[in-house]
């Protein structure tokens, strides 16, 4: 007997339940969604070999968050995903001290070698790492790619041995770190182009208090523990397209990356990795909606608008790596004066920007930094005299003086 969904799109009901009581970002709340039903399927549904040559696609996801300190990029993970998962049997979350061997040892004592795994801060796995920082980034990697049995030495319980283990990753960091701590060859191949790059500059609202949002939202969250309970347990096998479907992922498949995209060599390895995204996330579309494991065109369009939404973002976070090590601080610049500029209603004085970058650079260059921004039209600035003083104000395009 064919089971009544309580909601019609599991995301649309994901975004109405946490939207309407958070100051994040609309895209954290959509992806925090696309997670968790990730993390409830595992390894039970995938595109099979007869679709895709000598490859079966699985949807589990590497997500992560970027941006400042405060843009709520873990709040809503823990507060929506986290929240829904843990009250799931089955599902299995990820150790609470974030080291490879106790990843390893998780996933052992999972019955089908899965998780999924939340690691707030994305520096915090390297502090225990110590000089193995390489060995992380070949760990995830491998994990990934989950179609090869894993064997490796651990130290507690020797050699630990996992059948196509399957790990749904989410972790969240700043672009700064990026550019610090990131190799550039783990950019432009390897584990970040496994990775969806989620940017944002800063919360949505600038809303504290949330006392006076009404909603149905217990029962919407009924709603939805009682759908993921059954996408969980119920949807498995073979995905196969609607005819539809199938031509549309062949037509798009098809097309030329865009041009501004191929000249960035940082997004290489995003680009040879974007048709292996959109497949994955055409199957979360497909069960958010329906039973039926069918991938149609409108499945397909939702993973190809999806993934294309993250790109902006990505020639943000990427391109300080290699490059100018003050690429990062004019961006922080830019986003504080936008933060501050519709805070305040008025432009930013050039002395609270040089107050609050004090630690980022010598005046001499942060006064550079804020020249080069004027000249790239990345802000705009006016002179004015206080006290007898030559004083400048900066704003972003975007605000209106």
């Amino acid at each position: 007997m064919k089971t009544k969904r309580r909601c019609e799109n599991w995301l649309l009901t994901y975004r109405d339940y946490i939207l309407p009581r958070t100051d994040a970002p609309e895209s954290y709340v959509f992806w925090s969604g696309i997670f968790t039903l990730s993390s409830a399927v595992r390894r039970k549904i995938w595109i099979p070999k007869k679709y895709l040559g000598l490859w079966s696609c699985y949807p589990y996801l590497y997500v992560m968050f970027v941006g400042p300190p405060g843009a709520r990029k873990t709040t809503t993970i823990d507060n929506g995903s986290r929240v829904l998962l843990d009250q799931i049997e089955g599902i299995r979350s990820g150790p609470s001290v974030f080291t490879k061997e106790a990843i390893i040892e998780k996933l052992q004592q999972s019955n089908d070698a899965s998780m999924y795994l939340v690691i707030g801060e994305f520096s915090d796995i390297f502090q225990k790492a110590g000089k193995d920082r390489n060995g992380i980034y070949e760990f995830f990697t491998s994990m990934f790619d989950g179609s090869m049995n894993y064997e490796a030495a651990t130290k507690s319980h020797g050699t630990a041995f996992l059948e196509k283990p399957c790990i749904n990753f989410f972790s969240a960091t700043t672009p700064g770190w990026i550019t610090d701590n990131m190799p550039e060859g783990v950019i432009t191949g390897g584990f970040a182009s496994r990775v969806i790059f989620v940017y944002e500059d800063g919360p949505r609202l600038n809303k504290m208090f949330f006392d006076d949002v009404v909603g149905p939202f217990e029962q919407l969250e009924k709603d939805l523990l009682i759908d993921l309970l059954h996408i969980s347990k119920e949807l498995a096998g073979e995905f196969s397209f609607s005819d539809d479907g199938l031509k549309a992922a062949k037509e798009w498949s098809s097309l030329p990356h865009p041009q501004r995209l191929m000249k960035n060599d940082k997004l290489g390895g995003y680009l040879n990795r974007k048709k292996t995204h959109v497949a994955k996330l055409a199957q979360i579309h497909s069960i958010a909606t329906k039973d039926e494991l069918v991938i149609t065109a409108e499945d397909w369009a939702f993973g190809v608008h999806a993934i294309e939404t993250t790109e902006t973002g990505l020639e943000k976070i990427f391109t300080g790596v290699g490059k100018n090590r003050y690429t990062t601080e004019i961006d922080k610049i830019v986003a504080f004066v936008r933060s501050m500029n519709f805070f305040t209603k008025t432009p930013t004085p050039r002395a609270e920007i040089l107050r609050s970058f004090m630690h980022s650079a010598e005046p001499r260059i942060l006064n550079d930094l804020l020249q080069f921004a004027v000249d790239g039209k990345l802000l705009y600035c006016k002179e004015r005299y206080e006290n007898g003083q030559k004083e400048f104000d900066f704003w972003v395009p975007e605000f209106t003086v």
